[in-house]
C-alpha cells in the first residue's frame, strides 16, 4: 500500500484553521513572526503528518509546502522559456529544446515545456508545487522571479546562456564576448575603423557581453568608438532595419556594422538596400548566431556561428547528473563559437 502523501501548506492551514503564511513561516523557521504556542501546534501537526521540513530528502525537496516528489516526478525535467521571442520558430530556443528532449529520452526522463510570454507566478507555482518537477532547464536571466522560485524549492536548475559572476547558479553559456571580439577584429583586419554596433535587449546577458566584445576589440586596436556608432535593435529584424537608418543618419561615414544577432543583421541588410547602399562594397555587415535564414540569403551573411544543440545537450547532461547525484555543486561551462565568413563583408570602400 502506497504511503500517504504529506499535506501541502494550504491543506495543513485548513486543518489547523491558520493562514498558509503562518504554516510557511514555521516550516522555514522564520522566528518572531509566529507565537510560540502556535508554532508548537504547527510543529506537532507536521510531525504527525511525517512532513519533511527543509533540505532534500530521499523523496526530494519539501520547501514552502511542496510535498515530497513521487518517483515519477523525480524523473521529470521542466524546460522553462521566459519571454523568449518567437520561441517555437527561434533557432536558438529550438536547438536547446531538441537537445534537452534527446537527453531526456536517452536517460529515461520526462520533459515538460513551459513557455511564458508573460510572467504568471500562479501558473508557475502550480507547475513547481502541484505538478512537481525534479529539475529545470531555464532560458531566463538570474533576476527573473522564476529563478527565485526554483531556489526556494531547492530544485536543481541549469541556466542556458545566462551569465552570473558569482557561485549561485549552474550555467552553460556561449563565448559571447570572445565571438564578438573575433567578429570585430576580423572587420578591423580588413581595414575598417568606423564600425557601428546594433545591440540587443539591455536585460539580456548575451546582448551585454556581445557589446562588451565589440568595445573590447576596438580598444585593443586603439579605436575610440563614438556614442553615435551604437543603437539598440531589440534582437528583431525590424529593429535592425530601423537601427541602421538611424546610425547612418547620425554617422554616414560608417563602413561596417556588427550586429548582436542575425535577425538584426538581416534587418540591417534590408535597411541598407532600401537606402541604396551596396553590400559589402559600401558597408559590410556581420551578425551573430549563424542562423539558417542568414545563410540562405541572396548573399550569405558573415556571422559568428553558434551551436544551440551543444548548449542544450551540455545543460541537460549536467542537470541529470545533479538530479541523480543529489549534489549541490556549481558549474559554469562555456561553449565555443566560431566566425563564419560569408558574402556580406569585405574591405572598406575607401580601400576597395
Amino acid at each position: 500500500m502506497a504511503a500517504k502523501k504529506p499535506p501541502t501548506v494550504r491543506e495543513l492551514a485548513r486543518q489547523l484553521n491558520l493562514s498558509p503564511a503562518t504554516i510557511s513561516n514555521v516550516i522555514n523557521e522564520r522566528r518572531g513572526r509566529v507565537g510560540e504556542a502556535t508554532r508548537q501546534r504547527v510543529l506537532q501537526a507536521l510531525e504527525q503528518a511525517n512532513y519533511q521540513r527543509g533540505g532534500r530528502t530521499r523523496s526530494g525537496p519539501a520547501v514552502e509546502g511542496r510535498s515530497p516528489l513521487t518517483p515519477a516526478q523525480r524523473r521529470s525535467v521542466g524546460f522553462l522559456g521566459v519571454n523568449v521571442y518567437n520561441a517555437l520558430s527561434n533557432e536558438w530556443f529550438h536547438g536547446n529544446l531538441s537537445a534537452a528532449a534527446d537527453g531526456c529520452v536517452r536517460h529515461h526522463y520526462a520533459l515538460s515545456l513551459l513557455l511564458m510570454d508573460a510572467w504568471d507566478p500562479q501558473y508557475c507555482r502550480f507547475m513547481l508545487d502541484d505538478y512537481g518537477l525534479g529539475g529545470a532547464l531555464v532560458v531566463a536571466n538570474t533576476h527573473h522571479p522564476v529563478i527565485q522560485m526554483l531556489r526556494e524549492r531547492q530544485i536543481p536548475t541549469i541556466l542556458l546562456d545566462c551569465y552570473e559572476i558569482g557561485d549561485q547558479y549552474n550555467v552553460v553559456h556561449l563565448d559571447n564576448t570572445g565571438g564578438s571580439v573575433a567578429a570585430v577584429k576580423y572587420l578591423l583586419d580588413l581595414g575598417h575603423r568606423r564600425i557601428g554596433f546594433i545591440g540587443g535587449l539591455a536585460e539580456a546577458s548575451s546582448a551585454v557581453y556581445r557589446q562588451q566584445g565589440y568595445l573590447q576589440a576596438l580598444q585593443i586596436a586603439g579605436v575610440v568608438p563614438e556614442a553615435d556608432w551604437m543603437h539598440n535593435g531589440h534582437f528583431t529584424e525590424f529593429g535592425g532595419q530601423s537601427a541602421v537608418k538611424i546610425l547612418l543618419q547620425r554617422s554616414p561615414d560608417l563602413t561596417a556594422l556588427f550586429c548582436a544577432s542575425d535577425d538584426m543583421a538581416i534587418g540591417a541588410v534590408r535597411g541598407l538596400e532600401e537606402l541604396g547602399y551596396r553590400i559589402p562594397e559600401d558597408v559590410s555587415v556581420v551578425g551573430f548566431d549563424g542562423t539558417r535564414k542568414g545563410q540562405t540569403m541572396r548573399k550569405p551573411l558573415t556571422s559568428v556561428s553558434v551551436d544551440p544543440y551543444q548548449v542544450g545537450q551540455t545543460a541537460c547532461e549536467m542537470l541529470i547528473h545533479l538530479m541523480e547525484s543529489r549534489q549541490r555543486q556549481i558549474n559554469k561551462v562555456q561553449v565555443d563559437v566560431s566566425l563564419m565568413v560569408g558574402a556580406t563583408s569585405g574591405p572598406p570602400r575607401s580601400e576597395a
